[in-house]
């Protein structure tokens, strides 16, 4: 399914600059419809389902030369598709993406509040699935596109040279993702928008708000649940003072850097490893859960440091993040192909 719009965005540029290129889902997102192409299987019966997926696998068979699959996902069930792409002479890259390969048992040696993070596909019972999926996929797989915190993770199974750290989740036209201004509100307004409450750890950060209100600090919150994608652009871009990510995994998705984009402070939970390996300049605010309401009232008492760290932010995002140069590291993997 699409999360966020990404492949489209990396499609839309490998065809501006002459490449055959489609992005295909099998789902449908609600939010954001931008495939190329949607099989829409969850619209038919399960004993339909295998027969579309192998007739269109046997499509692509004869179409494309490159395969970047998504989430540890293929074309076929149990990634039974990859040796005989592999057999036909294609070329598979993987693009890892959080949950498909993130082990509950490396995360609880170095995030402390890695228990309380509980949602689909996270847990010390699927650590054993992943695992043996990462070994399969290892055989066939000739490049994992891996970021931050999920290197570690893929590490344990892949040499290194099959790895490459480029961030194609959070590629975004920096043209058409712009500040308004980087000027703030008096009382500023806090937007937290959870993919999954579970996961972001709502339930923390609504606390730390509580606390904050009944203690008289003045701010306004929003949480944003189930509203498409363009419309929670324009609450970032035109409403927002300050941006809540999440308080559990110990990195940042594409929430904190959307509002970085649009030169907002970001608020979430950085560990000290991934910053100091991956992301040194990150101008995220992190605040482990003991320290969530502290950091909150800094940031509601301080407009001037909202200021600078919505300019610090811009300035990361077209460091790391600006679509041009992703697509260009990207193509530079199919070429070596």
């Amino acid at each position: 399914m699409n999360i966020g719009g990404i492949g489209r965005h990396l499609a839309d540029w490998q065809r501006d600059h002459g490449g055959d290129a489609d992005f295909v889902v099998f789902h449908d997102n609600r939010l954001i419809g931008n495939a190329h192409f949607s099989l829409q299987l969850n619209k038919f019966r399960i004993r339909y389902q295998f027969p579309m997926r192998f007739g269109f696998f046997l499509f692509c068979l004869f179409r494309y030369k490159i395969f970047n699959f998504y989430f540890g996902k293929s074309l076929l069930p149990a990634n039974i598709d990859l040796p005989i792409l592999r057999l036909f002479g294609k070329k598979i890259v993987m693009t890892y993406c959080g949950a498909d390969v993130r082990l509950s048992e490396l995360e609880q040696r170095r995030n402390p509040y890695s228990y309380l993070h509980r949602t689909s596909h996270i847990g010390p019972e699927f650590d054993a699935a992943k695992k043996r999926w990462l070994k399969w996929q290892r055989l066939w797989v000739q490049k994992a596109v891996v970021a931050r915190s999920l290197i570690a993770h893929v590490l344990l199974f892949y040499p290194e040279d099959k790895l490459v750290d480029i961030w194609v989740h959070n590629t975004f036209d920096l043209s058409n993702y712009h500040p308004e201004s980087y000027t703030t509100r008096d009382i500023p307004v806090l937007i937290h928008a959870p993919s999954d409450v579970n996961a972001k750890g709502t339930q923390y950060i609504e606390s730390a708000i509580a606390e904050l209100r009944e203690e008289g600090f003045s701010f306004e919150y929003r949480r944003l649940e189930n509203v498409p994608h363009e419309e929670a652009m324009r609450v970032y871009r035109e409403d927002a003072d300050i941006i809540i990510d999440q308080v559990l995994v110990g990195t940042f998705g594409t929430l904190a850097l959307e509002g970085m984009y649009f030169g907002k402070p970001v608020v979430g939970y950085l560990l000290d490893e991934i910053k100091d390996k991956s992301c040194p300049d990150c101008p995220l605010v992190s605040a482990p859960i003991p320290e969530l309401k502290e950091k909150l009232a800094w940031l509601i008492e301080h407009p001037e440091e909202r200021t600078r760290l919505g300019e610090e932010g811009r300035r990361f995002v077209e460091k790391y993040c600006d679509r041009e140069k992703i697509n260009w590291k990207l193509l530079e993997v199919y070429d070596s192909l």
